[in-house]
C-alpha cells in the first residue's frame, strides 16, 4: 500500500503591504518610504488613499501631510505628529496591535 504524501502548510509569511508613490510627488514618495518601513502588523491595519495634493484618507479619516525637518508630519488638531507615531496611535485606538 502506497503512502499518501503529507500536506504541509507553506512556511513563508505573506508579503507585507507596500505603498507605491506617485513619482515626482515629494510628500507621496516620503509617505511610501515611511509606510513601507513601519511594523507590518501596523501596516496591515492601515488603509491609505490619496485625495489629491497633500490630502490623504487614512482609515476613512481625511488628513493633511507635509514634510518638516525631513520628517513626514500629519496635521493633528492645532499641531503636527510624525506619521509613524500617528499610525501606531491610530491602530492602537481601534484595538489593532
Amino acid at each position: 500500500i502506497a503512502e499518501e504524501p503529507e500536506l504541509v502548510a507553506p512556511t513563508t509569511a505573506p508579503e507585507p503591504l507596500k505603498y507605491v508613490a506617485t513619482k515626482g510627488h515629494e510628500v507621496d514618495e516620503k509617505l511610501a518610504q515611511v509606510f513601507n518601513a513601519i511594523d507590518p502588523a501596523v501596516a496591515a491595519n492601515v488603509q491609505i488613499r490619496s485625495c489629491g495634493g497633500n490630502t490623504y484618507e487614512i482609515n476613512n479619516k481625511h488628513v493633511t501631510l507635509l514634510i518638516k525637518n525631513n520628517s513626514l508630519m500629519v496635521r493633528v488638531g492645532g499641531g503636527f505628529e510624525r506619521l509613524e507615531i500617528y499610525l501606531q496611535h491610530l491602530t492602537a485606538r481601534h484595538g489593532h496591535r
